[in-house]
Formats: structure tokens, sequence, C-alpha cells
């Protein structure tokens, strides 16, 4: 197997790791929706139904209505709170990148919500935050590019030595490394210092 296949299956067996929890997000947000979104249509159903003539119009004049804008305004706020679509890591700018590098951690190279919504709003609004929260864990995955795959298994052999970030020009390379846990941010003389993890030793023995 070569260097790059194995940086391959380990990004594959992250990846899948991540699809797992993603998976669990839209359960989670599924069972939540269902949950309050039922509530709020059975209790408005209630609600309405002295003031109708027949169940139906009960379900369609307040249930039904009421419902739908409890359901728009929860993706709304959620939406804002989780914001999905952005730009999760600064790809085009290699010196907000090293930064992020040297003071970020694996965990936080991946998604995670861009707020979180306080008490009852959570709870209330629980369900489209943790449906979106798991389609932008899909949408930033780690990368499978074969080239950036390559690139990735030469950056971490010269980090036996420790390989400056200052001296980096695949800052791409580097933040796959440390998604992976394979290298680690050190401080040194010349500057935080790209570095082996045990992880990463074991993986660079093997090729």
């Amino acid at each position: 197997m070569t260097p790059a296949e194995l940086l391959k299956k380990r990004v594959s067996a992250k990846n899948k790791q991540l699809d797992d929890n993603a998976n669990s997000e839209f359960t989670i947000g599924a069972l939540f929706a269902v949950m309050v979104l039922g509530a709020c249509a059975l209790g408005t159903f209630l609600v309405g139904l002295p003031f109708s003539d027949t169940w139906t119009e009960a379900a369609f004049t307040f249930a039904l209505p009421i419902t739908l804008v409890f359901a728009g305004i929860a993706t709304l706020v959620a939406w804002q709170t989780v914001q999905p679509k952005r730009q999760l890591l600064p790809m085009d700018d290699p010196e907000e990148m090293a930064d992020l590098l040297a003071g970020g951690t694996p965990v936080g190279l991946f998604f995670t919500p861009k707020h979180e919504l306080p008490g009852m709003i959570g709870f209330l609004f629980g369900g489209p935050e943790n449906i979106l929260k798991g389609m932008g864990i899909k949408a930033n995955k780690v990368s499978t590019d074969p080239a950036l795959l390559e690139r990735s298994m030469k950056l971490l052999k010269r980090c036996e030595d420790g390989y400056p970030l200052r001296r980096m020009k695949n800052p791409q390379a580097a933040v796959l490394l440390r998604q992976l846990a394979l290298v680690r941010v050190e401080r040194r003389d010349q500057g935080p210092t790209l570095v082996f993890t045990d992880e990463g030793r074991a993986l660079n023995d093997q090729c």
C-alpha cells in the first residue's frame, strides 16, 4: 500500500465517523421536530376546536397554518444560528490558516454551529438546529482530493524533524493532517512548528 493510500484509508475512516455523527444529528433533529411540531399542531387544534364548526375546520384554520408558521420561524432562527453553508476554513489565506493551525485543535477544525440556542428556545427549535448541524457536518468532511492527499503525505514526512509554519506553502495539507490528529503545533525557537503526534509517527513508519 502506497503512502497516499494509507492516508486515504485514514481519511475514509474519519469521514465515516463524521457521516455517523451527521446521521445522529439528523435522527435527533427529526425526533425533536416531530415531537415539538406535533405538540404545536395538537395544542392549536384543541384551542381552535371550540371556535370551529368541524374538526377539519379547526385543523386547517388553526392547527396547520400556525404550525407551518412556527416551523418556518424555527428553521430561520436555526439557520442563522448554525450557518451550515459558511466557509469553515480560510483556504485562500495562508497567514490566517497558519494562525488557525497554531491555535486550533483537531476538533476545532471541524464543523460546529456558529452559535448555540439558549434554554427553552434551544428545546423548541432543536429539531431544525440538529438537522442543519448534520448538513454542516456532511458539507465539511475531510477532503479526498488525490493531489491534496499526495501533498499531505509529503508534508507529513517533513515533520519528522519539525516543519516551521512560516515555511508553509500548502496550508490545506497541514489542515488535513491536523484534522486527522497526525501532527500538532509545537512552540520552538523558529516559531510554531508542525511535529508528529504518536499516530502521525506510526503512520510515517509504515511508509
